[in-house]
């Protein structure tokens, strides 16, 4: 560095030019010490007090350029304090605020409870149908589901510490707390039965506390081998229990847990949603032919909106037309589910919904295995509407 200390400036030379695109920054990075000390009756003379206050307000510029770039409150917000938690509370924690703009910790970065609850209740509705899936098709069960978990809000009030459920609840485990849309570590209240509990009073706000009830989703067993005392309370946390019992999986309402047919409602056509060619895979998992010389079109069509022909609203239909019928020759439609042990000794059911144009057509349905075909059921007669 040339001419320091002069009022003009001077300039920085390096021995060797920076690369090229190399970013060079130049920023004053005085001590903060006080390097001069003026001797009693000595000489006051003004280019030694000048060259002092030059350098306290360079001090000054260089402390408003630090404040400026950190992270401060606007001067009229003077309730607001920006303190920091100790670092054993906010070691491996996310730093936040909460309703009163005040900086808390947080374990979870959740967006909001409503996140949290969407999430809670997707893995209650995998976790039972993988517990049904669990059982065969010639087993027996008896199943207890939970309803849909729940929420509660409350009105804090600044002073209060319990609050009433209405759901009974085992631990603090069994819930989410989240205050101001932020969730709550389990350290800052208790629970049981239904009884809420925070160590500290939750701040003043309207429906500012919600709680997101979680519990298991279900108990599965033989029938008449589960106990009274198995369907314990955690298992009916955040809602009701109804127990159903069925003689078989295969014919019962249930029986779509154990769908081993793949894209049954037809909503993926990665492909495309129309095929003339012969012999392709169209909707996925699913493979047309028109056998013997035959042609047509597959593609998928569209159910309307509120149709009450075909129950549960589906979206999709796959639909064959036929342009030209070699006699002899059948449509294919199939899948291949993969291992012969899938179905081995087992009763199956295959259920469809299926309707022509015109007249009536017969359905055949079978089962190919290796170098065995084996005709499961042939002459199912099919109208004009859904059947």
């Amino acid at each position: 560095m040339t001419d320091v200390g002069l009022s003009a400036g001077g300039d920085v030379v390096f021995d060797a030019a920076p690369a090229s695109g190399t970013r060079v920054t130049l920023y004053r990075d005085m001590p903060f010490a006080r390097e001069t000390d003026f001797q009693e009756s000595g000489d006051f003379r003004a280019s030694v007090i000048n060259e002092e206050l030059d350098r306290m307000a360079m001090l000054l510029q260089q402390a408003e350029m630090i404040v400026e770039d950190g992270l401060h409150k606007q001067p009229y917000d003077a309730d607001a304090s920006l303190i920091l938690p100790t670092a054993t509370n906010r070691a491996n924690k996310i730093l936040g605020f909460d309703v009163a703009g005040l900086p808390v910790t947080l374990a979870e970065p959740y967006d909001s409870a409503a996140a949290a609850e969407g999430s809670a209740t997707a893995a209650s509705a995998s976790a039972a149908a993988a517990l049904v899936s669990e059982n065969t098709a010639a087993s027996s069960a008896t199943v207890a589901l939970k309803a849909v978990t729940p929420t509660e809000t409350f009105s804090g009030t600044g002073a209060q510490t319990i609050f009433a459920l209405g759901n009974t609840v085992l631990s603090s485990k069994s819930i989410q707390i989240f205050i101001g849309g932020i969730k709550q570590e389990t350290s800052t209240y208790t629970a049981s039965g239904t009884t809420l509990t925070f160590t500290t009073p939750p701040p003043t706000g309207t429906d500012n506390i919600e709680v997101v009830f979680i519990g298991v989703i279900g108990y599965i067993g033989t029938p008449g081998a589960i106990p009274d005392d198995a369907l314990s309370g955690d298992m009916i946390s955040g809602g009701t229990m109804d127990g159903v019992s069925f003689d078989g999986l295969n014919g019962g309402p249930l029986a779509g847990f154990r769908n081993y047919l793949m894209n049954g409602s037809f909503l993926v056509w990665q492909r495309g949603v129309s095929f003339t060619a012969n012999a392709e895979y169209s909707a996925d998992r699913f493979q047309h032919t028109f056998a013997g010389g035959s042609s047509g079109t597959v593609s998928r069509q569209a159910f309307t909106p509120g149709q009450t022909d075909v129950p549960g609203e589906p979206e999709y239909y796959f639909r064959f037309d036929k342009t030209t019928h070699v006699a002899g020759y059948s449509t294919i439609f199939k899948q291949n589910i993969e291992d012969v042990r899938t179905f081995a000794g087992q009763t199956a059911t295959i259920s469809f919904w299926a309707k022509v144009s015109t007249g009536t057509k017969n359905v055949k349905r079978r089962q190919h295995c290796t170098h065995r075909r084996r005709q499961a059921r042939r002459g199912q007669s099919v109208p004009e509407q859904w059947l």
